[in-house]
């Protein structure tokens, strides 16, 4: 929080208490939150009432553009430009202004001091969609936590800005959308929120730097390109696959069944759904789990305080009582399972309850079982992995080549087919890529392994594979608000950062060279006039 307030909060507060002064009004009230924004509301001559918007989660921030469109207009910054930099760098805006000597509160145009009603809120509510979706397509973008898969790094119902900056924003591939959605309208949530009539090529935009090791990604789901409208939070081939083991019917036929029944949901990457986990290995790696144990390159891995594994309670627990605790557990028919953390079990067996760590065993022998599917790359005869015991495996990388064989093949068909848009087929036991023979394979992109730090609760990468650079979204960098359906709003994940050792190196410094810039400049600027050229008088 220290961080975000140095850089951010702070400076925007100091601006806005001299703006308030230029407008007569006492600078203290621009730092008692909430009143701030009455005042707020009230010099700039906006609806009382619009406080109750501001106050809002997600619409606030809308409004808050407003706000400053309109502050900057008292300020004689009317230009669109101006009200771009206004919106965008706030923090930098709000105390270059403030303390400028050469900006007055000049209030309200002339011309428009009697505009209707209805077209200065229009003015204002299309800039600010405009500002708004610049702002959450190459900038940041607000996420909620909706599932314990990174329990407990990050908690169900945290929400998040995730900064498109720190890999490079991508160029939305579908421009035609409904403003503030995703890829369903918000009511009707079977319904396409864009139109495929322009698809633009992918192309991503410089950015602070690349997915790490260990860094906590947000990514499209890889397996999102299609979704079964019936469990739109589950791998539409997933459910193909479950459906054909349970059945005995053929995956083709069910794939079948569900287009003819128009079941099926076609997104593009940019339109795949939103996931959250911890990138455990990047392109090049080659990474194993031996009972619970990741490594990569040879070496145990990274494992954050807050990892996570399933634990048997040796005797009857109220899960509410644990929830409260902020303990994910839920009861079966001979126990209670929770999901731990070392802290968390230590807690517990000083309460005198057992804790009995839940483990796969290598199946190395023993028979095929349906779960077994569910592991990808979802060939069991081949690859005898578990959840716990898994791999090796070579993360792809670009411009590396690797040997293809039949038994080898469904760890790279999806990529070769999929996400690089190769034909592919075997017949006879031969290996077809674009029609021609292929017995190796060149990757054109980087890949990355992600995984849940709550190992035992989170589908991942041990299930769907591995994530191409062209799905990576962006990195969550600040929780602003986090409420949990126990004990209700949690105030000290409030104002976090997501990395407690702070934001990207080179995000800081973008953001500290810019608020000393802007104050530089400004006290440069009023220097300027007050300099008295040699053998001059100064005017009284």
């Amino acid at each position: 929080m220290s961080w975000f307030l140095l850089f951010s909060i702070l400076p925007a507060l100091a601006g806005l208490y001299k703006i308030f002064e230029k407008a007569g009004i006492p600078g203290w009230k621009a730092l008692v939150p909430v009143y701030n924004f009455v005042v707020w509301i009230k010099l700039v001559k906006a609806p009382w009432w619009w406080i109750f918007l501001v106050i809002i989660p997600t619409v606030g921030f809308f409004m808050l553009a407003i706000l400053i469109v309109m502050l900057s207009n008292h300020l004689g910054k009317r230009k669109f430009t101006d009200h771009v930099f206004a919106v965008l760098g706030y923090f930098i805006w709000l105390p270059m202004n403030g303390f400028s000597k050469d900006v007055k509160w000049v209030g309200p145009p002339p011309e428009v001091k009697d505009k209707p009603m209805v077209k200065e809120w229009g003015e204002a509510i299309v800039f600010a969609v405009v500002a708004a979706t610049l702002i959450r397509t190459f900038f940041f973008e607000a996420f909620v936590i909706p599932t314990s898969s990174m329990e407990g790094s990050l908690l169900v119902g945290d929400y998040l800005f995730v900064s498109k900056m720190s890999y490079g924003p991508k160029v939305p591939s579908m421009p035609l959308t409904v403003p503030f959605t995703h890829n369903t309208l918000p009511v009707i949530d079977d319904k396409k929120s864009y139109v495929d009539w322009v698809e633009l090529p992918y192309l991503r935009l410089p950015g602070f730097g690349k997915v790490e090791r260990n860094d906590i990604v947000v990514f499209n789901f890889p397996e999102g390109d299609t979704v079964y409208k019936s469990a739109r939070d589950q791998s539409y081939y997933a459910v193909i696959r479950n459906q054909s083991l349970e059945s005995g019917v053929p995956e083709s036929e069910i794939r079948k069944r569900l287009i003819d029944n128009d079941e099926l949901l076609v997104h593009p990457i940019d339109k795949e759904d939103n996931y959250v986990k911890r990138c455990v290995a990047i392109a090049g790696d080659e990474f194993q789990i031996i009972n619970n144990q990741l490594k990569v390159n040879g070496q145990p891995a990274y494992e954050p305080k807050e990892l996570q594994f399933s634990y048997f309670l040796g005797q009857a627990v109220n899960t509410d009582e644990l929830g409260a605790m902020g303990i994910e557990a839920y009861p079966t028919m001979n126990g209670t399972i929770a999901m731990l953390s070392k802290l968390e079990m230590e807690l517990l067996i000083k309460r005198g309850i057992n804790c009995f760590p839940l483990t796969d065993s290598v199946r190395v022998n023993a028979p095929v079982e349906p779960k077994d599917f569910a592991l990808f790359p979802h060939q069991p005869k081949n690859f005898r992995w578990t959840r716990d015991n898994y791999g090796p495996v070579r993360v792809p990388k670009k411009g590396a080549t690797v040997q293809l064989t039949v038994d080898t093949l469904p760890l790279y068909e999806r990529i070769i087919r999929v996400y690089e848009g190769n034909t592919l087929e075997v017949k006879n036991g031969i290996i077809l890529i674009n029609g021609q023979p292929a017995t190796s394979y060149t990757f054109k992109q980087d890949y990355y392994f992600m995984m849940g730090d709550n190992r035992h609760n989170s589908l991942d990468s041990r299930y769907w594979g591995f994530v191409p650079e062209t799905h990576i979204v962006g990195k969550p960098v600040f929780i602003w608000n986090s409420r949990s359906q126990y004990t209700g709003f949690r105030t000290e994940r409030m104002m976090t950062l997501v990395n407690k050792e702070g934001l990207s190196k080179s995000y800081l410094w973008f953001v500290v060279f810019g608020v000393a810039a802007s104050i530089g400049y400004s006290q440069w600027k009023n220097r300027k006039k007050k300099t008295v050229k040699p053998g001059l008088k100064p005017r009284k």
